[in-house]
């Protein structure tokens, strides 16, 4: 692209490197730039001093947002520049651009919407002139058609409405509206023929290649000894890292076979429902025994025919027919899931009959500060003494009686938390069992290795020692974890689904710091989204992506609310449907599970255990008092913003089968695919990438899924953004002096007063991402998480996100005071100053304490003349405030002072490059 300014020569190397990231020429030299009254003002070099001098002064001027004297300014500083042989211009757009007719500095995404909408442009502007010649202006049509189709001209339907007599605002952008979309000739081309032209590219491209290799035979040698094999190999290097399930359906005789890949995700969805269902187990019967107080005594029940060696102490049962209920119903639940392993032929032992033994909150609290002592070790785990414990020792009996034993809580006695640790144990193990004997038995995956005789491993294959994927790192667990049968020759596909099974089974295998690490991540998460913004705006953004992904508004509209009575029902009085539980079913469902997962990664995945079991057997009077308790707050914006995504999920699912005729696996694959699945990731983007980007699980699914909608069926982005354009043109909003920023959000008025004032809507729908891609190494930057981030940022004083120095001179401090109106509310001594905190101390609170700090600094703060500058132009918008107040003549004022520094900019540049100082404004004029 065209440098900004070009001397008269074109554009040289020196001036290139001068350019900064904002698009300035800077300058070391001290300014010596020309002033005078003559010129609109005083110019300053420094970005500081001429927001200063440009700052308009009220007194006397009525308008606090005029730009007559900066536009003189900027008429005066581009006639000096001109007069040096220099020029400031403004046409910076690229050869397409310009081809193409596109708006300078215009996002890629909306170039695109641009460009796909000529058609509908070319029409309306035939009709525009047809409606004008028949209203008594003569128009030519053909001239008009053009102009819609080259882009330079821009009918919305609410003109075409003005041009039917239409005068009602509403009526006329409401019908536009309805026009824009039904009008438009993309409409009437099918999805499928954009897939089949690229086919048509692709195949073209092919054909060409090996007609040049049969001219030139060496070009296919090369390609493929050379050129293939490299190019093969950085593919397959690239799908391991960022593609689940690479080359899964590849076998060991090269064929392709969805085995391997579709019994990972019954297995993953049978984990995931029979967990949330021996939970719903478990909560249920303590919530109906009286609460978790009652667990010790119903765990005295269930253990009280355990053997024990010697005499057994005399412990009291309770007579309470409640708690003898859950006790009952534990056992059942036990039983059940003991049947269904014993069915599968996985042997669990009687011992797992009973309430497992896990380590209490105190045993555990005492050896993260003291080791525990030899005899209590275990060789891979400290979840249960070792096997010699109970040899020599004789630890048999209940967790009370060992605790008695042991002399301290050594075991939890609670029956609830044991139960559904225990359970959910049993069932990760029973899952994965089952799926390591079936993929073991298909030849296609896996044959028994012997030396000598077996081949030996070749690409995609290894050599695995199945003795090492027992899932159970317990050696007390007698019987659980037999011989499996030695070395396998596996397809490497196998080797990760194993491994990953065996990792999830060990909760023991993360180092320390990384714990920390993470719950750090975790709570910086917790803070950034606690707002009820961000749960509209994810709730929006899931119906957005409900849209593109294919379904209507009115089927929104419809599934939407019957999926909130599904899934209401379900979730607080326990009735579902036939229909929701096949959802859950497959794995699409679990509350439960997504809780555990969020707080598994690092952290303690039996401390995320034990809160899912007390938040879920409180009573509905708790639950409902917990709603408004703001010791809950995190609880509460995690409980609601599960609601929101299972009900748009559901929503889709209910569509898909009903209106979609898909069977229950295909309807969810697309749930999986619009509202993605989050734990579907690499091994690398699971232990590195998600670490280093916060939400880097939205970001890997999103932006893919949303560029193959733009690709396939843009008519769904192009009526957003028309929805958008009429809805500007009702609020008397010129589109053409709309922020970049703002534009680049979709934001939305939803109020105005015709002048360039009012009130948008910051969604930040999920197609927003499409915008950053303009700029990746930013979109990355911005990523990254604040805990890493901010002390570099700190370091080299520079904020990434908005592409500034955070200190602007030594000492600087961010000034705080009291607001007018604190949550709506009046604050007594108003503007009242509060003093002030060094900047980059100010800097990291606002990064590391997420959206509560934020939006502190937001009331309390007094905005620099930059920081207003910064409001105006790059509005924040999203997950904190998605209502803002929009003046289009302050954005216009503000980025006229920005013009006005880049050229000042550029005249000390020109002073520097050539050693003389362009000419004053009086001097040119006199012909000096």
């Amino acid at each position: 692209m065209p440098g900004l300014f070009n001397p008269s020569g074109g554009t040289s190397k020196k001036e290139e490197e001068k350019k900064s990231s904002g698009g300035l020429f800077k300058s070391s030299a001290p300014s010596t730039s020309n002033t005078s009254s003559g010129e609109g003002g005083l110019f300053k070099p420094s970005s500081s001093s001429t927001s200063d001098a440009l700052r308009v002064n009220p007194i006397f001027n009525e308008n606090p947002f005029d730009t007559a004297a900066t536009e003189r300014s900027i008429a005066n500083a581009k006639l000096r520049i001109q007069n040096s042989g220099w020029s400031a211009n403004e046409d910076k757009r690229n050869r397409v651009e310009k081809a193409l007719n596109l708006p300078q500095d215009q996002n890629w995404f909306f170039d695109t919407l641009d460009v796909l909408n000529r058609p509908q442009q070319a029409l309306f502007g035939g009709m525009d002139a047809i409606l004008k010649s028949a209203n008594g202006t003569p128009t030519d049509r053909d001239k008009a058609f053009m102009d819609g189709l080259t882009g330079k001209q821009k009918v919305r339907g609410s003109d075409l409405m003005q041009g039917l007599g239409i005068k009602n605002k509403a009526l006329k952008s409401t019908l536009g509206f309805v026009a824009d979309v039904a009008t438009d000739p993309l409409n009437a081309v099918p999805t499928k023929l954009v897939g089949a032209a690229t086919n048509l590219v692709g195949k073209a491209g092919k054909g060409t290649l090996k007609g040049a290799e049969a001219v030139v035979p060496p070009l296919k040698t090369l390609r493929e000894n050379k050129i293939q094999p490299a190019l093969q190999s950085g593919k397959d290097a690239l799908g391991r890292i960022f593609v689940p399930k690479y080359k899964w359906d590849e076998t060991l005789t090269g064929t392709k076979d969805p085995f391997l890949k579709d019994r990972y995700i019954q297995t993953e969805n049978d984990i995931r429902y029979m967990t949330d269902e021996a939970l719903r187990g478990v909560t249920d019967a303590a919530r109906k025994s009286g609460g978790l107080d009652t667990g010790t005594d119903v765990g005295r029940i269930m253990e009280q025919d355990v053997p024990l060696y010697g005499p057994r102490p005399n412990r009291q049962l309770s007579a309470d027919p409640k708690v003898q209920a859950a006790a009952d119903s534990l056992v059942k639940s036990n039983d059940e899931i003991r049947n269904w392993a014993n069915s599968n032929d996985i042997p669990v032992g009687e011992i797992e009959g009973y309430m497992r033994h896990i380590l209490s909150v105190e045993e555990q609290a005492a050896r993260k500060i003291k080791k525990p002592n030899a005899v209590d070790r275990s060789f891979s785990s400290m979840n249960n003494p070792d096997k010699k414990v109970l040899e020599s020792r004789k630890l048999q009996g209940s967790a009370e009686d060992i605790n008695d034993m042991i002399g301290r809580k050594f075991f939890e006695p609670n029956a609830y938390f044991a139960t559904a640790l225990g359970q959910k144990k049993l069932i990760e193990y029973g899952n994965a069992v089952k799926f390591r004997r079936e993929v073991l038995s298909n030849p296609n995956f896996a044959e028994k290795f012997i030396p000598g005789q077996t081949p030996a491993p070749v690409q995609g294959q290894v050599v695995i020692n199945t003795n090492n994927y027992k899932f159970l790192s317990n050696p007390n667990n007698v019987g659980l974890a037999d011989d499996i049968g030695g070395d396998y020759l596996v397809t490497s596909g196998v080797k990760q689904a194993l491994d990953r099974y065996q990792k999830i089974s060990n909760d023991e295998g993360i180092h320390a710091f990384l714990k920390a690490y993470d719950a750090a991540t975790s709570g910086w998460k917790k803070l950034t989204l606690l707002s009820p913004e961000y749960h509209v705006r994810n709730d929006l953004g899931a119906k957005f992506n409900n849209y593109i992904g294919g379904m209507d508004p009115a089927a929104i509209t419809k599934y939407t609310t019957s999926a909130t009575v599904d899934v209401t029902n379900a979730l607080a009085r326990g009735k579902e449907t036939p229909l929701f539980n096949e959802f859950r079913r497959q794995g699409l469902g679990s509350n439960s599970q997504l809780a555990i997962e969020f707080a598994r990664h690092g952290n303690d995945a039996e401390k995320a255990l034990r809160g899912v079991v007390k938040d879920q057997s409180r009573s509905k009077l708790q639950k409902g008092l917990g709603v408004i308790n703001p010791l809950r707050a995190f609880k509460t914006s995690q409980e609601l913003g599960s609601v929101i995504d299972q009900i748009n999920r559901f929503a889709l699912y209910k569509w898909s089968r009903e209106v979609k005729g898909m069977d229950a696996g295909q309807a969810a694959a697309k749930v999986k695919e619009v509202q993605f699945d989050y734990s579907d990731l690499t091994p690398t983007e699971r232990e590195l990438f998600v670490r280093a980007i916060p939400f880097y699980r939205w970001s890997r699914n999103n932006i893919p899924f949303q560029l193959k909608k733009l690709a396939t069926d843009p008519t769904r982005f192009e009526n957003v953004n028309k929805l958008k354009t009429e809805t500007q043109n009702y609020f008397g909003m010129d589109p053409n002096n709309e922020s970049e920023f703002t534009k680049n959000s979709l934001a939305i008025p939803v109020s105005g007063d015709g002048k360039g004032t009012g009130y948008m809507l910051g969604l930040n729908l999920p197609a927003g991402d499409l915008t950053k891609l303009s700029d990746p190494f930013k979109l990355l930057a911005d990523s990254f998480t604040p805990i890493a981030k901010t002390p570099a940022e700190l370091a080299w004083n520079y904020d990434t996100f908005r592409g500034k120095e955070i200190q602007q001179f030594e000492g600087e401090q961010k000034k705080l005071q009291i607001p007018d109106k604190f949550f709506g509310v009046n604050v007594p001594g108003a503007g009242t100053p509060l003093g002030g905190i060094p900047v980059k101390q100010a800097h990291a609170i606002k990064q590391l304490g997420g959206n509560p700090a934020r939006q502190l600094f937001n009331k309390l703060g007094v905005k620099t003349e930059r920081e207003k500058e910064e409001a105006a132009t790059k509005p924040v918008l999203g997950i904190s405030n998605i209502f803002k107040k929009y003046d289009i003549n302050e954005t216009n004022f503000y980025e006229k002072k920005r013009e006005l520094r880049e050229l000042m900019d550029l005249i000390d540049y020109i002073e520097q490059e050539t050693g003389d100082k362009p000419k004053s404004v009086r001097d040119i004029k006199k012909g000096l």
